[in-house]
């Protein structure tokens, strides 16, 4: 670890992994887009999604990955809601980069999408967080 992340570390808390619940049918949906933060969408009965749970979410005319960003906050009606089904096979995004991406977000002033977008496209997204010991 480089001096300058070390000191960057010291000043950064994230905030601690916030889950879905399993008896929870909805969810916030962060797209990879330059979007200004995460979408409502339905969950299939009995699915759970904790943050970081990759999604195929309906978007329009086509379907995009997302990705279970925390619980849904918006007020549209269940039956408005399109539903978002958990991609088998992948593993979740770790919840340090999750907190790590909120943290660009805000520090950039860029909207959540973006940085989550730049993310995905690192081949180490999805790999957990290695202890490194100088």
């Amino acid at each position: 670890m480089l001096p300058h992340e070390a000191c960057l570390l010291n000043r950064v808390r994230f905030a601690p992994e916030t889950p879905v619940l399993p008896e929870q049918e909805r969810a916030g949906v962060l797209l990879p887009l330059p979007l200004a933060g995460a979408y409502d969408y339905k969950l299939p009965r009995g699915v759970n999604a904790p943050r970081g749970t990759v999604v195929a979410a309906p978007l329009g005319n086509r379907e995009t990955l997302g990705v279970v960003w925390g619980p849904a906050e918006g007020t549209v009606g269940d039956n408005r809601l399109k539903i978002a089904e958990p991609l088998e096979g992948l593993p979740r995004l770790p919840a340090a980069l999750c907190d790590f991406i909120d943290w660009v977000s805000a520090y950039t002033l860029n909207p959540p999408g973006a940085i989550l977008a730049m993310a995905l496209r690192s081949r180490g997204a999805f790999e957990p967080e290695t202890r490194r010991i100088a």
